[in-house]
């Protein structure tokens, strides 16, 4: 079995081994329905928790904890950004699901991209 065949395999454990919280099946749903774009912050803020950035950070920390609590993930701990990318665009922080199934690269020192698993809050 390839390296990506081995991780696509994790991420279904991922998704399966229970089931998954409104909140995150929506911030998937959004990233999904983007089709491969970059969704600003704000804009899954107001999708998900309807502008409340508190609650969205948490459901960041629960997908986060989801992923690294997942059998397979333990070692690794990759947090939200096994599915998920993170990057600037027009100044403003933006997400889209990852489009390849190898793994995510490791974390950068980055100030505006949150270490892989850990979430702060927004000011």
């Amino acid at each position: 079995m390839n390296d990506n065949t081995s991780h696509f395999r994790k991420l279904e454990k991922v998704l399966r081994r229970i089931s998954i919280p409104r909140g995150q099946v929506t911030l998937l749903k959004a990233l999904y329905e983007a089709e491969g774009k970059f969704v600003p912050r704000r804009e899954l803020i107001e999708r998900i928790r309807w502008g409340d950035s508190k609650s969205f950070t948490g459901v960041l920390a629960a997908f986060a904890g989801r992923i690294n609590h997942t059998e397979s993930f333990e070692d690794e701990k990759p947090g939200y950004e096994a599915f998920i990318e993170v990057k600037e665009v027009d100044g403003e922080e933006s997400w889209q699901l990852r489009n390849n199934l190898g793994p995510p690269p490791r974390p950068r020192n980055c100030d505006k991209s949150p270490p892989s698993g850990r979430i702060t809050p927004e000011p």
